[in-house]
């Protein structure tokens, strides 16, 4: 596994690939086959991204949990193909299940990505300290105990700032995540796009972005392809019929990624690497010295 802990925390924003070992993804882009997996991670990889995030739960609003034993058998198949191919490739882990992150342990996890921050399952934290990964550690509304699902999406009610909301549900899992033995340079919080917040709520979370990092660890972004930037863009009844409606979403999703990278997030969660590469790169391009073209 590539070492990269140099730049989690630094100026440089890292490109986290996502690839879905699902069907259900709510993106659409999910893999079952391992031979179309290796082609996604080797795309990635050309492109720039410096971390696959494997997962094989969807987190849609309403789908079906999938039980660890269904998820870690999704997984082998991906995980071994990946390893022989691509032996250095720092690889995150999406699961909220402590079981699925031993069994992936022996391909060499870099990262364990946990929407649930370790409540899901209990045996999670504790898991991932003996391991010594790195954690991401996700605020997310849906685990409040009033968290309600309208048949489309989850919504728990904010009582007062949505941005104090969030900071004081990542301090409880920094908390947490030092009572179980995590290193603090292992810990990466994530405030939680989408999980039981509203578009307004969404907005304000990306818009308040660097607010997060005041806590005193890496942040991640991980907006790419959330229902909050269709809503935003397009209504609902449009949605559907907008014969534009993904290069929207795609847009959306870019611009606020870049928005992330210009307030120094420290990992960037895509499905659209490609794109977000060159952007980046543009970006860096930018803020270069300007050229001085007169000669001497």
């Amino acid at each position: 596994m590539t070492d990269d802990t140099a730049a989690i925390g630094g100026s440089a924003t890292k490109i986290m690939g996502i690839l879905n070992v699902s069907p259900d993804s709510f993106s659409g882009d999910g893999v079952s086959d391992a031979s179309d997996a290796l082609d996604q991670v080797a795309r990635f990889l050309h492109a720039g991204a410096s971390i696959i995030d494997i997962g094989a739960e969807s987190t849609r609003p309403g789908a079906a949990p999938v039980a660890p034993a269904d998820e870690i058998a999704r997984l082998h198949p991906v995980m071994q193909q990946i390893r022989a191919l691509f032996p250095q490739v720092p690889i995150s882990l999406d699961t909220r299940h402590a079981s699925t992150v031993v069994a992936m342990l022996p391909y060499g996890l870099g990262y364990v990505n946990d929407i649930s921050a370790g409540k899901h399952d209990a045996a999670m934290l504790a898991t991932v300290a003996k391991a010594g990964v790195r954690y991401v550690a996700m605020s997310n509304g849906n685990y409040s105990q009033d968290a309600q699902f309208d048949g489309q999406s989850w919504n728990a009610p904010t009582r007062g700032n949505i941005i104090d909301a969030v900071i004081a549900d990542l301090t409880d899992s920094i908390e947490r995540t030092k009572q179980a033995g995590i290193p603090a340079n292992h810990l990466i919080l994530d405030p939680g796009i989408g999980f039981g917040r509203s578009v307004e709520d969404n907005l304000a979370i990306v818009a308040s972005i660097d607010a997060f990092a005041d806590l005193g660890y890496p942040v991640m972004l991980a907006a790419s392809r959330k229902s909050f930037i269709r809503r935003s863009l397009l209504d609902d009844s449009a949605a559907a019929t907008h014969a534009h409606a993904e290069t929207w979403v795609g847009a959306g999703s870019l611009a606020v990624s870049l928005y992330g990278y210009a307030k120094g997030v420290s990992i960037i969660r895509t499905h659209d690497v490609e794109a977000l590469s060159a952007a980046l790169r543009m970006q860096h391009l930018l803020r270069q010295p300007p050229i001085n073209w007169q000669a001497n």
